[in-house]
């Protein structure tokens, strides 16, 4: 099926987010994919421990963004 060029070229950003660990990835998703220029997202690594304070973790995306 033909699709026009677009516009304006896709971006991906690399976002990491600091986040209680009650906190689900498909939480944090939902609130991110409800941006109307996000075309996609991906988790790409969950962390704890490290310097991060007790009961928190870092979940990092990477987000695509276009027009």
């Amino acid at each position: 099926m033909f699709q026009p060029i677009p516009r304006f070229p896709a971006i991906d950003r690399d976002i990491a987010l600091v986040v209680g660990v009650e906190v689900s990835n498909q939480q944090v998703q939902d609130i991110i994919k409800g941006f109307s220029l996000v075309n996609r997202i991906t988790i790409f690594d969950v962390y704890t421990g490290g310097q991060l304070p007790l009961g928190k973790k870092s979940l990092a995306y990477r987000i695509t963004f276009q027009s």
